[in-house]
Order: structure tokens, then sequence, then C-alpha cells
């Protein structure tokens, strides 16, 4: 099988049911696992409504802290390089702890490297999506990425 990029040449007379079928099994696991999983952890907010960033301490770690609902049988905590698109390793935080300092290293990051940073929630084997917006870090600073909560509807 040859892998392609999707064009605008790509027809839906090529379509087979097959690959529809697969595509429909695929997409049904998908919705049943998040159906069963618990709902995303939350980050506190400051006066005005804004999620609260995690701090940096002089080493560079980070402590990031959220807000959960219940069920919850632990938490992950995971980041990735801002040229990346997937999360790239994974930190599993035990109980319900709320609260934990991860190193870059501990992320597979190098010190000083620029990453995005998130949580999920995981009962009973299944994973919750993680919290939105995830934060921007780089050097002593994490922050909202520019423009993450300006999320408005296609009319």
């Amino acid at each position: 099988m040859i892998a392609h990029q999707h064009s605008q040449l790509d027809r839906s007379e090529f379509v087979t049911a097959e690959y529809s079928a697969r595509i429909a099994k695929v997409m049904a696991a998908t919705a049943a696992s998040l159906a069963r999983a618990p709902l995303a952890p939350t980050f506190p907010k400051d006066a005005k409504g804004s999620p609260v960033p995690p701090t940096v301490n002089a080493a560079g770690a980070v402590t990031l802290t959220w807000q959960s609902a219940d069920r919850v049988a632990h938490f992950v905590i995971a980041a990735r390089a801002t040229t990346e698109n997937f999360y790239r390793r994974r930190v599993k935080v035990s109980g319900r702890a709320t609260s934990r300092t991860v190193t870059p290293a501990e992320l597979g990051l190098t010190a000083g490297q620029a990453f995005l940073i998130s949580v999920a929630a995981v009962a009973k084997g299944h994973e919750s999506l993680f919290a939105y917006p995830e934060f921007r870090c780089e050097g002593s600073v994490c922050a909202v990425p520019a423009n993450a909560l300006n999320v408005t509807a296609f009319k």
C-alpha cells in the first residue's frame, strides 16, 4: 500500500467500501473510548477568567496545576516541541494529585527548548482529551499562546 498526500484531484468515486468501513470502525472506537473517559482537567482561572499558566523555576522545571472531575485514576502530563504535532513523552501523575513539577528532560526536551504542555485525566483505562489551552513554555515563562482563546465558529 502506497501512502500519499491528499490533493484537490482526489475523487469520491475512487473511495472503496472497505476503506470507508475501516475508517468508520476507527472513528467509532475513538468515540467509544472518549465517551468512557473522564472529563478533561481544567486549569485554574485568574480574576479576568483567563487560565493561570504554569510557573517555571530557575532550573527550568515547570509546575503545572489543574482541577479535575471525580472518578479519575491518575493524570498524564505531556509536552511537545513547538515544531511538533504530537506529544513526545508522557509523565504519569499517580492518584488524585492536582499539581506536579516536571523537568524538560522528563518530557523528552532539552533545557531552553520552547514547548507546549498540557494534562489529561485517565480512568478505567480511558484517557480524556488534553486540557485546553495547552501552554507555551519558553525560557522562564509559560503563557497561553496568542489567539488560543479567540475561537470562533464558522457561519
